[in-house]
């Protein structure tokens, strides 16, 4: 029986019908191998694309963290197609040491993006890439909205921050600033040295509303208020009770400041 059904396939074999089926695997088979070498080839270009990209992407990100200071900087990026799907990584340099970012799974006690940053480190490094990501893409045309940038940033850094958004500001078709920090709005004004359009959220009967905010309008509130203590330590003989000393020594500091940027 089994000799029989040799003898049939092999007969089966040699029909046209299943001729023509063997050419066309044949001539598959050599389409299959054709389009396997262009994909290699296609993804050898991609990598070396990528890669040449990344290190692009790099410089810039850590050409800002130079600049804010950051004692912390990105090394070995690199593209990767898991799966076939585009995806990248990185390591952070901190103190001469290269730390994998590390996930959920990361053993306690091992240094990585979680508890090898500060908070600050943090948000300086999202704004790194933020305004690497601005510089590749450009943003001529382009609506930029930042929210409250500001958080846990030392003084050195926060000045740094507000002159990379004024430069944004100037180069963006539009820059949309939000914030909880009246001061740090009023600064970054300085910053641009042009006006800005400055609004307000405001709670009514009827719920929140827009309104218009005048910046020059909270600097003079600091400057009266400073002006209406010194005042009183000027117009009482006895002003001990009222205001003290100390206290006009302070006020008179904050006064001038809030004149000066004011006027200038």
């Amino acid at each position: 029986m089994h000799r029989l059904r040799q003898v049939g396939n092999a007969k089966l074999r040699h029909t046209n019908i299943m001729a023509a089926k063997v050419d066309n695997l044949v001539k598959l088979r050599a389409e299959k191998a054709t389009l396997d070498k262009q994909k290699a080839e296609l993804r050898a270009g991609l990598s070396q694309d990528a890669k040449k990209q990344w290190e692009l992407y790099q410089d810039g990100v850590n050409r800002w963290l130079k600049m804010f200071g950051a004692n912390f900087e990105v090394v070995n990026a690199k593209a990767s197609f898991p799966g076939g799907k585009p995806n990248s990584s990185y390591q952070l340099k901190v103190n001469n040491i290269a730390l994998d970012l590390g996930d959920a799974r990361t053993p306690k006690g091992t240094p990585c993006f979680r508890t090898a940053l500060s908070t600050g480190d943090k948000h300086t490094l999202a704004m790194a890439f933020f305004l690497t990501k601005l510089e590749s893409d450009g943003c001529a045309s382009k609506v930029v909205i930042v929210d409250d940038p500001m958080s846990s940033l030392d003084t050195f850094r926060r000045a740094a921050t507000l002159q990379a958004l004024a430069d944004v500001a100037k180069k963006a078709g539009q820059l949309i600033l939000l914030s909880h920090d009246q001061a740090f709005l009023a600064e970054f004004e300085h910053y641009l040295r042009e006006p800005v359009h400055a609004l307000e959220l405001r709670m009514r009967n009827q719920g929140p509303i827009l309104d218009s905010w005048e910046i020059a309008e909270f600097h003079r509130t600091l400057w009266n208020r400073s002006f209406v203590v010194l005042q009183q330590f000027l117009d009482n003989d006895d002003s001990s009770h009222l205001v003290g000393p100390e206290t006009a020594r302070s006020e008179t500091r904050l006064y001038l400041e809030d004149a000066l940027r004011t006027k200038f």
